[in-house]
């Protein structure tokens, strides 16, 4: 793990501590209405992440360093290698009760090829990331459009790698792939600043399937009209997963454009 995974990694842990903690101190929510039923999607989040870390296969690793910045810079390569890409979220409420889920697929063929210096020297890095996070919420919390819920759910991972090595004109390829499942538990909410404007996001932090995984999100949401937000923000996804034969210890980072939308 690198320093700037480690230091998120504390980040993560402090975050969703810290608000367990305040939200233990507060008061029972008021303002829930019991018999409300409401949806929120984000169908398409514009998150194209940068990936810092080790991947592993079949006693071949590969260090991976590709920070968001490169890959908005190489962004006609990145499509060129991108092969498939989906991420998204939303939430199904009843009250104070709901069911959140957070899909997260990619899928690309070379990161070499969006930036030499990404990875090893020598080797290059394709893989297909299918990631789905799926909890139930309560909400502790609510006064007009600020909430806060509490979250425990699981995350199903399943990964594919393959790691090339070009040895004396000949490319000699190795390839890998797990599924696993974590238990997941954390915070999310929202807090009004402005008659249009709020805060949003998440923190979520488990294991189980893989050493260690957590998820910061955060963002600047704007209210276009009733239903109808617009946000800018920041997300970090940490996986650490190891078995014998295979390696996914990967940070994953970048800044988020969403156009979420609630009925």
């Amino acid at each position: 793990m690198g320093k700037l995974g480690r230091i998120l990694s504390v980040l993560a842990l402090a975050v969703l501590s810290q608000a367990a903690q305040a939200v233990a101190s507060e008061p029972a929510p008021t303002g829930a209405r019991n018999n409300e039923v409401s949806v929120t999607l984000t169908p398409f989040s514009g998150w194209v992440p940068g990936i810092d870390g080790t991947v592993g296969g079949r006693n071949r690793s590969v260090d991976v360093s590709l920070p968001p910045i490169d890959v908005m810079r190489n962004i006609g390569d990145f499509v060129d290698v991108l092969d498939g890409i989906y991420i998204g979220w939303g939430e199904f409420r009843y009250g104070r009760f709901g069911l959140f889920y957070d899909v997260f697929y990619l899928d690309v063929s070379s990161v070499e090829s969006m930036d030499r210096g990404a990875v090893t020297l020598g080797l290059d890095l394709a893989f297909r990331q299918s990631t789905g996070t799926f909890a139930a919420t309560y909400r502790v919390w609510e006064q007009g459009r600020s909430h806060w819920d509490l979250m425990a759910g699981a995350r199903i991972s399943n990964i594919d790698i393959g790691i090339a090595a070009n040895l004396n004109a000949l490319r000699v390829a190795r390839s890998g792939s797990e599924s696993w499942t974590d238990v997941i538990l954390g915070m999310k909410g929202r807090y009004q600043i402005a008659p249009q404007w709020s805060l949003s996001g998440w923190s979520l932090v488990g294991g189980g399937g893989s050493n260690l995984t957590w998820d910061l999100y955060g963002a600047v949401d704007y209210t276009i009209r009733p239903g109808f937000d617009l946000s800018v923000g920041f997300r970090a996804l940490k996986i650490d997963y190891s078995s014998s034969d295979f390696k996914w210890d990967v940070l994953q980072y970048g800044p988020v454009v969403n156009a979420t939308f609630k009925f």
